[in-house]
């Protein structure tokens, strides 16, 4: 083509895309634009909730029980979604445990699970609330709340709750195959693996059998 040619053919194409163009360069600026300010908004609130939990963490050091509430309520309320508000929930139910208020440890752990914006935090959340569930002896809600849940990472603490619900329960059998597929993990090492062991000797020999487990095997059988 000559010059001329081509600049009637950009004309013409001009013609027929250049709005299509201009409004994909404006979107696509105002996306990058967006996503700037977004993520600008998300520094500010992590900073923000960072600085209230360090002046919480710093009343429940002092003991100081109104500042505790209120730095908590700001966390929950202000900076609900951030791992803060998580963290801060999980540190009071701690403290409630020792204390041995147990209903208060629950509903602080509810909140943890409820709100954990990092599934880590969740996990933890978890196994400490059924840990407490246990205590309780309300063993349907603990091993519901474990059942399903699915983590290469804590299969072993998992498997290891599982075998105390079941333990509890008097189903030998199933506690002990929940504690030997703990023990299958090679993340459980130390005082943790020598508890579970404990726990698993403390089943006696696999071929005893509970009356529990006796009256499984003859329904089976029937």
């Amino acid at each position: 083509l000559t010059e001329d040619e081509q600049v009637e053919a950009f004309k013409k194409w001009w013609k027929e895309n250049g709005i299509a163009v201009v409004l994909g360069v404006v979107l696509g600026l105002g996306g990058v634009i967006g996503f700037w300010q977004w993520q600008s908004h998300t520094e500010q609130k992590q900073l923000a909730a960072s600085d209230t939990y360090v002046l919480f963490n710093d009343a429940v050091l002092a003991k100081d029980t109104a500042k505790i509430q209120s730095h908590y309520k700001e966390l929950t309320e202000k900076y609900d979604g951030t791992s803060y508000a998580t963290l801060a929930a999980l540190l009071l139910a701690k403290q409630q445990v020792d204390e041995n208020n147990l209903a208060q440890a629950v509903s602080y752990l509810e909140s943890a699970l409820e709100h954990a914006s990092y599934e880590g935090l969740a996990h933890i959340a978890r196994l400490r609330l059924a840990r407490i569930y246990l205590v309780q002896e309300k063993y349907d809600m603990a091993e519901a709340l474990v059942g399903q849940v699915k983590s290469e990472t804590l299969a072993a603490e998992y498997a290891d709750l599982k075998g105390d619900i079941h333990r509890h329960r008097g189903n030998t059998a199933q506690a002990r195959e929940s504690y030997q597929l703990a023990l299958t993990s090679t993340i459980l090492t130390g005082k943790s693996r020598e508890y579970v062991e404990m726990k698993l000797n403390s089943l006696g020999p696999q071929a005893a059998t509970t009356a529990t487990d006796s009256a499984s095997s003859s329904e089976q059988a029937q």
